[in-house]
C-alpha cells in the first residue's frame, strides 16, 4: 500500500512512463494492426514498470490493488494518446520536440487519467489507548 506523501513520486514516475512509452509507441509504430497491438502492449509494460518503480517495488509486481490501479491508469493514458494525438505529435513527445500545445494536451490527458485511476490510500490510523 502506498501513502499520501508517496503519491507525488508515483505520479512523477507514471508521467515519465508516459513520455518513454509515447516515444516507444512512435518509433515502433508502422501502421499495421498487429504492430499497433504490440506497441500498446509495450507501452503498458513500460508504464506499469515505471509505476512499480515509483511505488518502491522495483520491477516486481505489487499488491493486487496497486496492479489494478496501474492497469487502469496506463490503459487510460494509452487510450487518450490514441484518441487525441496523431503519430507525429506522439513522436515529438518521445524525442523532446513537442510543441507547448501538444504538451498541454498531454498534461490534460495524464491529469484526467490520474484523477480517474489513482486513488490515495487512506491516512494511516493510530491505535487508540
Amino acid at each position: 500500500m502506498f501513502y499520501r506523501r508517496a503519491i507525488p513520486l508515483i505520479l512523477l514516475g507514471l508521467t515519465l512512463a508516459v513520455l518513454v512509452g509515447a516515444g516507444a509507441y512512435y518509433y515502433l509504430h508502422d501502421g499495421r494492426t498487429a504492430q499497433q497491438a504490440a506497441d500498446r502492449a509495450n507501452f503498458m509494460k513500460t508504464c506499469k514498470q515505471q509505476g512499480r518503480i515509483a511505488n518502491g517495488g522495483g520491477a516486481l509486481a505489487m499488491d493486487d490493488a496497486t496492479e489494478e490501479m496501474l492497469d487502469t491508469y496506463c490503459g487510460c493514458v494509452a487510450d487518450r494518446l490514441e484518441q487525441n494525438l496523431d503519430e507525429v505529435e506522439i513522436g515529438k513527445i518521445g524525442d523532446g520536440s513537442a510543441t507547448p500545445e501538444t504538451l498541454t494536451k498531454l498534461d490534460r490527458m495524464v491529469a484526467d487519467c490520474r484523477q480517474r485511476s489513482v486513488k490515495p490510500a487512506p491516512e494511516p490510523t493510530t491505535p487508540e489507548n
